[in-house]
């Protein structure tokens, strides 16, 4: 399946909270995953990324979240064998900027 076969696309919206204290704290992520349909098939809220996030979904395979170590860094994601960033064009990744403590973005990605 390419990335850009819409009729097998899924999409996710991001949430990533800045650290309350960037020497010790965790990123915390929301995350909403949306079938071709746009219906939500999964979700995680204030998920602390200590380590990989798992997003459960009613797809066959986890959609995978990982957070870089500082807020510049690219957010990155795989589902499967598809892997990107939160930088990535190929993927219609579109990410804001941090504002109020938290940046937001969405993604697609064939499912």
């Amino acid at each position: 399946m390419e990335p850009d076969d819409i009729s097998h696309q899924c999409a996710f919206h991001v949430t990533q909270y800045q650290k309350p204290d960037p020497s010790k704290d965790s990123y915390k992520f929301d995350v909403i995953i949306k079938d071709a349909n746009g219906n939500e098939i999964g979700s995680v809220y204030g998920a602390v990324a200590t380590g990989p996030i798992e997003v459960k979904s009613s797809l066959p395979l986890p959609l995978i979240v990982t957070a870089g170590n500082v807020d510049a860094d690219a957010v990155l994601f795989s589902y499967g064998d598809q892997h990107w960033g939160s930088n990535d064009q190929a993927h219609h990744c579109n990410f804001g900027k941090y504002d109020s403590g938290n940046r937001d973005g969405d993604c697609g990605f064939a499912c």
